[in-house]
């Protein structure tokens, strides 16, 4: 029953949505939003401006776990990716959506597509993406 109620408090968010939000000045990633970018090594190539890497494996470590707990407590907005947030991201989402328990006042997001998709959409605007690496993201790498 409460992997049922945690799960039904994750939300999905589409890129555009998030896009908007990075690119909106009244907002300060952080404080009205934060965006936790649970990628492990496939970290490397680029990420979504001020986004926060805490790789998925860490999250087992209780002392993490609780440091990012206490570190967005307060932001409103919580959007969870990984590669294609398919596994890592949602997984991530729904334990930080159980230990912040049921007061938490945090909107809990998992963006859809995660940064494949993207990267794909936003690889041309640098303004929504930070250290990337366009040749990682090309078929010439995977060849």
């Amino acid at each position: 029953m409460l992997r049922t109620a945690v799960m039904s408090a994750i939300k999905s968010m589409q890129a555009p949505e998030l896009a908007a939000m990075v690119r909106d000045k009244s907002l300060r990633p952080g404080r009205d939003y934060l965006v936790v970018d649970v990628r492990d090594d496939d970290f490397v190539g680029g990420n979504i401006p001020h986004a926060r890497n805490v790789p998925s494996h860490t999250l087992h470590d209780p002392d993490v776990a609780a440091k990012l707990a206490a570190d967005v407590k307060d932001v409103p907005k919580l959007i969870f990716h990984c590669a294609l947030s398919q596994q890592r991201g949602p997984k991530a989402a729904m334990y930080m959506a159980r230990l912040l328990g049921p007061e938490r006042t945090a909107e809990i997001y998992v963006l859809i597509g995660g940064f494949s998709k993207w990267q794909d959409a936003y690889s041309d605007q640098p303004d929504l993406l930070e250290n990337y690496d366009a040749k990682m993201w090309s078929n010439e790498w995977w060849n």
